[in-house]
């Protein structure tokens, strides 16, 4: 199983018995109904993660805080609510990958994200998944594992529709991508999210592969 966790669209991507699975939890409101419909259709859950209230910007730090720890709580609550009942009993077989931070950004939300990843990762420990079962990689490995290092989001997503590998070719998404691009994009033929997030967790499935080899 690989995790690509961001605060706005986090995205799983499950190979279980030579089949891959998807699901993204993006906000209520970040993905327009005619692209959910396409993600549906591409068997691709869609779980909605409900958005948190809005507040002032000049809000006192203790206000923000408070929001952010309730917006981490209910975000990991909907990713374990989907998670928990496909890993109970099963944890000695799983494999959970997750992609680590990126220590070289300076975006003033790293310290946010790193929060809500290290909470996801102890609700995975509580769940019973062993400790040697849960594996980190740098954003530079998926990369890498995709063609390079350095590759940008839409060459991790040009990467994922070139892929090859057979259990991948039958899946909706990808067939869809290859032969129906234009769902996805934007007029101006940029994509949309949350199709990086799928794309990443994709990538990051196979990091894993490489590593258990």
């Amino acid at each position: 199983m690989g995790i690509d966790y961001s605060i706005t669209s986090p995205a799983i991507a499950i190979l279980q018995n030579g089949t891959y699975n998807f699901a993204v939890f993006p906000r209520t409101h970040s993905v327009t109904s005619s692209l959910r419909d396409e993600l549906h259709q591409s068997q691709i859950s869609v779980i909605n993660v409900a958005e948190t209230e809005t507040l002032p910007k000049k809000a006192a730090l203790t206000l923000t805080e408070r929001r952010a720890l309730q917006d981490a709580q209910q975000q990991i609550q909907t990713l374990m609510g989907y998670l928990a009942p496909l890993l109970t009993g099963s944890m000695d077989r799983v494999q959970i990958a997750i992609e680590g931070l990126s220590f070289a950004s300076t975006s003033s939300r790293l310290s946010q994200i790193s929060g809500y990843q290290w909470l996801l990762r102890r609700e995975l420990l509580a769940l019973g998944l062993p400790l040697d079962h849960l594996w980190i990689f740098t954003p530079n490995q998926v990369k890498a594992t995709a063609g390079k290092g350095n590759f940008s989001k839409e060459e991790m997503i040009s990467a994922f529709i070139s892929e090859q590998e057979t259990k991948l070719l039958p899946h909706p998404l990808h067939i869809k991508l290859n032969h129906t691009p234009e769902l996805f994009q934007t007029k101006r033929g940029n994509w949309l999210k949350p199709l990086d997030d799928i794309c990443d967790a994709y990538w990051i499935v196979k990091t894993l592969e490489k590593n258990l080899k």
